[in-house]
């Protein structure tokens, strides 16, 4: 549910194209949500990390699944203590990260300007947005990356993401919109839960 929050940014966005990355390495494995939309602005990257960022009563567009600007945030900090953005539109990159552990050790909540100096992130090469998730408390904890049994029930949650993100997205995914949806490489088959 928390990808899917992510995918429902994406859809937002005008992506075509959204890939969902899982990588295993231990305390420093990442999950990484790339797509080809429109991407943001720096002024539109900033309202978006903020919490609550939008109001209910705002004039929505018709494309737009998200309600009171919350998704990115809370969906993000339920599975990690680091998310990143980096974000591309008209040309001009953006780029900024809320890191948990810095905000206990500072007592402020500051919205830093860069990747992680550990995990760099590359921009999409014309428009979109990549959202990685690192410091993965709840996915990995603190397993080491050698950890075999660690390393496949993160691998079992892919799965689990690709068969959630093929029954929730399955209108977007075989309906007119063509939109193509990757987890690790793997296409995403529309899954129709009513079908009869």
């Amino acid at each position: 549910a928390a990808v899917a929050d992510l995918v429902d940014n994406s859809i937002s966005a005008g992506a075509k194209t959204i890939k969902v990355d899982f990588h295993w390495h231990g305390t420093a494995s990442t999950v990484t949500i790339t797509d080809d939309g429109v991407g943001m602005s720096e002024s539109a990257l900033v309202g978006a990390m903020r919490l609550g960022s939008k109001s209910p009563l705002e004039t929505r567009a018709t494309n737009d699944l998200g309600r009171f600007g919350l998704g990115l945030k809370t969906a993000s900090f339920s599975q990690a203590r680091e998310l990143t953005v980096v974000t591309v539109h008209r040309g001009e990159v953006a780029v900024r990260r809320w890191d948990l552990d810095a905000v206990a050790e500072s007592g402020e909540w500051r919205l830093l300007r860069s990747a992680p100096p550990h995990a760099p992130i590359g921009a999409p090469s014309e428009a979109g947005t990549v959202v990685r998730w690192s410091k993965l408390d709840r996915l990995v904890g603190s397993a080491d990356s050698r950890d075999q049994r660690s390393q496949s029930r993160f691998l079992e949650v892919a799965g689990r993401v690709e068969a959630h993100l093929a029954a929730t997205f399955h209108r977007f995914l075989a309906g007119r919109a063509h939109i193509e949806i990757y987890v690790n490489g793997r296409s995403v088959s529309a899954w129709d839960p009513f079908a009869t």
